[in-house]
């Protein structure tokens, strides 16, 4: 693992870790006596978070690399709707499962979209939220900038019972939205649906979500 933390008359530069995560042999029952029901996506899971909470940018190992990988190698490398998840060990949440928990919670930016919970007796003590992003206004990406165009809303719970959320969104503006839903599910095509709808700017989301999953709507203004 390399680390870069580079300052320049005082100003902070970008923290980058350019390599975390864990393969099979990593398991929280190394060098502690507490039992865990899912030990290898339990040390995944925490790996993640120590990263995400020091770095500005940070990757994945290896996407796929056998048993270090998020993914499996697909059989056909021009089909990328079939690429499926690596599987967890022992029937443990996969690792691409865990990614996405955390990144859709921790790691993803723009401008904070307003909102409110219709909810709230029913997620009352649950670890259970919703976070909305316009990433058009993020800075341009160093060398290439690129800019982003797209909204980000993303729904995540981190309980082990099944969770539904009711969210009053306010969008950037009037009109008509569309993109894709990606949920749960070990392939992009299991997991991927279109998206069409009317904001005012305002609208409400049903989302119903299974143990420890997240959805993400990732959308434009057309």
């Amino acid at each position: 693992m390399r680390r870069i933390q580079l300052s320049f008359r005082g100003s902070k530069l970008s923290y980058i870790n350019t390599e975390t995560g864990t393969n099979n042999w990593h398991s929280e029952e190394n060098g502690t006596h507490l039992p865990s029901r899912q030990p290898h996506a339990s040390a995944f899971d925490r790996i993640l978070r120590a990263h995400i909470a020091v770095v500005d940018r940070t990757m994945q190992h290896a996407s796929i690399f056998e048993d270090y990988g998020i993914f499996k190698a697909p059989t056909d490398w021009a089909a990328p709707t079939t690429l499926a998840a690596y599987p967890g060990l022992n029937g443990e949440d996969n690792r691409l499962k865990t990614c996405r928990r955390l990144a859709l919670a921790y790691a993803t930016h723009g401008k904070p979209l307003t909102y409110t919970y219709l909810n709230p007796t029913e997620l009352q003590d649950k670890k259970v939220l919703f976070r909305g992003v316009d990433t058009s206004t993020l800075a341009p990406l160093p060398g290439s900038g690129g800019k982003s165009s797209k909204l980000l809303l993303n729904f995540i719970n981190f309980e082990e019972t099944p969770q539904t959320l009711q969210v009053r969104v306010t969008l950037p503006r009037r009109g008509i939205y569309s993109g894709e839903r990606i949920g749960s599910g070990d392939t992009y095509a299991a997991s991927h649906s279109a998206v069409r709808f009317q904001a005012k700017p305002i609208v409400e989301l049903f989302v119903g979500l299974g143990p420890l999953e997240s959805v993400q709507y990732i959308l434009d203004r057309e």
